[in-house]
């Protein structure tokens, strides 16, 4: 109730936030991004490609990413 009775005293920045968000959400859907990424490391980015994602793609790379991370996991340590 407390944050119901902050939106009525504090009509403008309601209105200034639901707004600003609005517009943040349709720069986003005007874009048409489609970005995965995993761990920080990007899987696919439809910004960079200009196209959606074949079946399989985001999956393929997804498995590729693992087995590297696999892989470094069973390398032996170096001495130092």
């Amino acid at each position: 109730m407390a944050s119901l009775q902050a939106a009525r005293e504090n009509r403008v920045a309601l209105g200034i936030g639901l707004y600003v968000s609005h517009v943040a959400c349709e720069m986003a859907y005007s874009t048409a991004a489609f970005e995965v990424t995993y761990n920080g490391q990007s899987l696919y980015s439809k910004l960079a490609t200009h196209r959606y994602p074949q079946q399989g793609e985001v999956a393929a790379a997804l498995r590729d990413i693992k087995s590297r991370e696999h892989a470094d996991l069973d390398a032996p340590l170096e001495a130092s």
